[in-house]
């Protein structure tokens, strides 16, 4: 007589199902997670009242009282700290910009230059290219703080080139200025909130073309992913919104 091998149930068939342990796991982690958050929370809640420190976002409304040296939304040292948010983010995204565009521009002509057939052109690209890849941007980044911009000239002895009435090139140790089209501030803060409001709608339509098609995973990697649509589209807005208003008191 052949004895079939009793298949287990109840709780030992739940402790061997890897489905089982897969979602555990997962609630573990978080559940550690949103503890510690907890506990770290309830002590800077609990040192902040000790020191009579309010948690909250109305110093927003105060003003700031410093300057900054460039800015498009025309801010003063009087204005609130809205707006010096507004105007740190819209000069951020203009270097962002500028960046990935000229970074753009420069990445694809040093990798079409090293295919190049000139054996100066093409030695000349892998060299940058090397010296770029290889080293870390910290260390770049350093590098042109310390021994180029603030060994440049002070701004009253700015170098000009190619002459006074031809100023081509401009170099001092406030920057770098170069030739070029000269855009006002409202347009660079039209552009902007072109460029967010595009990402935007973008945003948008993937997230509803991924809940259409059921294209999130299932459980709980699944409502991650919806909350980390979420939460990208409304940092989005909410840079939308910075753009566009300013919350000071002379805007008021």
């Amino acid at each position: 007589m052949v004895k079939t091998r009793s298949t287990p149930s109840g709780l030992k068939a739940l402790l061997r199902d890897e489905r089982f342990w897969q979602i555990a796991s997962q609630v573990f982690v978080v559940l550690a997670v949103v503890a510690a958050f907890s506990y770290l929370s309830g002590n800077l809640t609990q040192n902040m009242s000790r020191n009579g420190i309010q948690f909250g976002f109305d110093f927003f409304k105060n003003p700031a009282g410093f300057a900054i040296g460039e800015d498009l939304v025309d801010y003063r040292a009087q204005d609130a700290y809205s707006k010096v948010v507004q105007a740190g983010l819209l000069n951020s995204l203009r270097v962002m910009v500028v960046g990935v565009i000229l970074a753009t521009i420069v990445g694809i002509t040093a990798g079409v230059a090293s295919f190049s057939d000139n054996w100066l052109v093409e030695k000349i690209s892998r060299v940058y290219v090397n010296i770029i890849r290889n080293v870390p941007l910290l260390l770049q980044l350093f590098f042109w703080y310390l021994a180029v911009f603030l060994a440049a000239p002070k701004a009253s002895e700015q170098l000009v080139l190619p002459s006074q009435n031809l100023s081509w090139l401009v170099v001092s140790n406030k920057g770098i200025n170069l030739p070029g089209p000269s855009f006002p501030d409202e347009l660079w803060v039209g552009l902007l909130l072109l460029v967010f409001s595009l990402l935007l709608l973008g945003l948008l339509w993937r997230s509803v073309s991924a809940f259409r098609q059921g294209r999130f995973a299932a459980g709980l990697s699944g409502w991650i992913a919806r909350i980390g649509h979420i939460a990208v589209i409304a940092a989005v807005a909410v840079a939308n919104c910075f753009i566009l208003f300013s919350n000071s008191d002379e805007d008021a």
